[in-house]
């Protein structure tokens, strides 16, 4: 509405690239969180973190990868012209971090029966989504389209904490880790933005993600198969 349909249509095949993290969340989490819900009632939460730490790298490591192949796989997509869209993308893909964090502490909200405040939570952080994307996008178009969506899954994570951490729980996944990972992937995203002049330097911000890929599949091998 703020922009036209033509960059509605951008937008759309961006944002689509960009939250494909998301349905991979899903997935995985579709086998991760009955799992959780079995180690919350034996309280081992300590072999939470040791799985939800990996999967925290992997899905910043991902998201990392998704900035890198961005350009490429709307070029793929669609005309060259949809690449104005662009700036979307970056906080879209970084998106996955909060979102798979906000997750986890929904899953351990509803273990202790807190359906209602998740509810609360979620309507919020739908509230606020709607008017960062009426602010944001009107003054920074694209970009602040992207940020309503990392915006939305931020403050659902940062709901999700305060709730938990106002009950006096346990952590299932560290907030210095999530931050950490935030800002690390923010910062690499940034770069290989800065580096789009010069893309043989993109392989080489992409290492230390590739490792931290490899590392975290490697913890997490053996839940996996179980």
């Amino acid at each position: 509405s703020l922009l036209g349909s033509v960059a509605t249509a951008r937008y759309s095949v961006v944002h689509s690239v960009g939250v494909s993290g998301i349905f991979l969340v899903t997935a995985i989490g579709s086998a991760l969180y009955p799992w959780i819900n079995r180690k919350l009632s034996s309280k081992s939460y300590e072999n939470i973190i040791e799985v939800t730490e990996p999967m925290l790298s992997f899905f910043t490591s991902f998201s990392v990868f998704l900035v890198a192949i961005a350009p490429l796989a709307i070029r793929i997509l669609a005309p060259d012209e949809y690449t104005a869209a662009l700036p979307a993308f970056a906080p879209l893909a970084i998106s996955i971090i909060p979102y798979f964090s906000a997750n986890l502490n929904t899953v351990y909200l509803i273990h202790l029966g807190l359906e209602k405040d998740v509810s609360k939570i979620t309507v919020t952080s739908g509230i606020l989504g709607v008017f960062g994307s009426i602010i944001l996008i009107r003054y920074l178009g694209y970009l602040g389209a992207g940020l309503s969506g990392l915006l939305s899954s931020a403050s659902t994570y940062i709901g999700g904490l305060a709730c938990l951490s106002r009950k006096g729980k346990a952590q299932i996944i560290h907030p210095k880790s999530v931050l950490s990972s935030f800002a690390v992937a923010m910062l690499i995203a940034v770069l290989i933005s800065l580096s789009e002049s010069a893309p043989y330097f993109i392989p080489l911000l992409l290492i230390p993600s590739a490792v931290s890929l490899i590392n975290s599949a490697l913890k997490t091998k053996k839940l996996i198969f179980e």
